[in-house]
């Protein structure tokens, strides 16, 4: 083969590969259009129909079976019963999801869709088509969602109550995350003592144990200048790794002049203990 003809294939393979494209960008276009326009007439185009619906040349209409379940669904979780227990209460009377059985997953996803106060919104994400060939969804500002009215299955004040309830237990688990965290950590001591010092730290901590209880760890700077660097200290350097890796919650010093006599290190410092949570506590 010459150079001319490798030349011609080369361009036609090109060629080919671009009106492809431009075929496959044509076509996308088309349906997005039509997807729009039958939404703009109140018809629901959908891949999948949601529990307690099925679907009526392009309108949702409602299942009346199904839709007594999702009322079941939205009452347990008002009385504030978790996901399992609906998904179990729900299989043990003998209701199945599309023919399955019902998964806390199941229920969370009613639990949190508007679509059962009759609310159904497109236009959420957009298609970008790149220049490689490949797609990109992004994210569409809520300004632009589209609403379909569709025939609702609850009361907007039972979904509100709902949504309040599940949200609260949100807080409350993530709080009581946090409390558990807070819980393991440690509560620790630390000391500097001036250069040429030969205090004596361990009556301190006995005082301290009698006022606060038990001291989880000590750390010990001997004999350091109070203007020296916090952070290049050698038991200092230890205490900040552990505080990094969570496991101090608490500190608890005789005086700030202990952690430093500048006050710029001792700022820093500070900020640091603010930022990982560790709370100071000066015991004298």
């Amino acid at each position: 083969m010459s150079n001319r003809d490798s030349l011609e294939q080369g361009n036609n393979e090109k060629l080919y590969q671009y009106f492809l494209e431009e075929e496959r960008k044509y076509k996308a276009a088309r349906i997005a259009l039509g997807l729009k326009r039958a939404r703009e007439q109140g018809r629901v185009i959908i891949s999948r129909v949601p529990f307690g619906y099925r679907s009526s040349y392009g309108k949702l209409q409602i299942d009346v079976q199904e839709a007594k379940v999702v009322e079941k669904v939205f009452q347990y979780l008002a009385e504030e019963k978790s996901y399992k227990s609906v998904s179990n209460m729900l299989n043990s009377h003998g209701y199945s999801y599309k023919n399955r059985p019902w998964t806390p997953s199941n229920i969370r996803l009613i639990a949190k869709s508007p679509i059962y106060i009759g609310e159904l919104y497109f236009n959420k994400t957009t298609t970008r088509y790149l220049d490689d060939g490949k797609s990109q969804i992004i994210k569409n500002p809520q300004s632009e969602w589209k609403k379909i009215s569709v025939p609702s299955i609850v009361t907007p004040e039972l979904f509100s109550r709902v949504q309040r309830i599940l949200s609260m237990k949100t807080d409350k688990k993530i709080k009581l995350e946090e409390n558990n965290m807070t819980s393991n950590k440690k509560i620790v001591f630390y000391h500097r003592t001036n250069v040429g010092s030969k205090e004596d730290y361990q009556p301190i901590g006995q005082i301290l144990k009698s006022k606060l209880g038990n001291i989880d760890k000590f750390y010990i700077d001997d004999s350091c200048s109070g203007i020296s660097d916090p952070f290049k200290r050698g038991s200092f350097q230890k205490m900040k790794k552990d505080i990094e890796a969570g496991m101090i919650g608490k500190m608890v010093i005789k005086d700030y002049n202990r952690i430093s006599r500048n006050n710029e290190d001792l700022a820093k410092v500070l900020d640091f203990l603010r930022t990982n949570g560790v709370e100071v506590v000066i015991c004298n």
